[in-house]
């Protein structure tokens, strides 16, 4: 990476999530997040946010519908929401809409 120093700062000096902005609880609960594709970092996040916009936890069975939902939340207002027939389909489509979406969410935006 080009900028390792600056992201490196930021990183340090960094107090809350950059998606939920709650604090950070620990040193440990400070995660970067990145695009698992390209490598490309996107910001520092929660154990919470990192952990919730990837996979398992967002994913579940829907009786109604006799499918598995795929959904995916920010400040209670669902951004994700779609119905598969497999699980495996519902991981896919999480991780491919929060590489394809990065931007969409605001810890892209450098602090000023």
């Amino acid at each position: 990476m080009d900028n390792f120093d600056e992201i490196y700062d930021r990183y340090i000096h960094c107090s809350e999530c950059e998606w939920c902005c709650a604090p950070f609880k620990t040193r440990k609960d400070r995660q970067m997040d990145h695009c698992h594709l390209t490598g490309e970092f996107r910001g520092i996040l929660c154990q919470e946010c990192n952990r919730n916009n990837n996979h398992c936890s967002n994913i579940h069975w829907c009786n109604r519908e006799n499918k598995y939902v795929a959904r995916i939340k920010r400040n209670y207002k669902q951004i994700f929401n779609k119905l598969f027939k497999t699980r495996e389909e519902c991981e896919v489509a999480l991780k491919q809409f929060k590489d394809d979406n990065w931007w969409l969410f605001p810890w892209h935006v450098p602090n000023l």
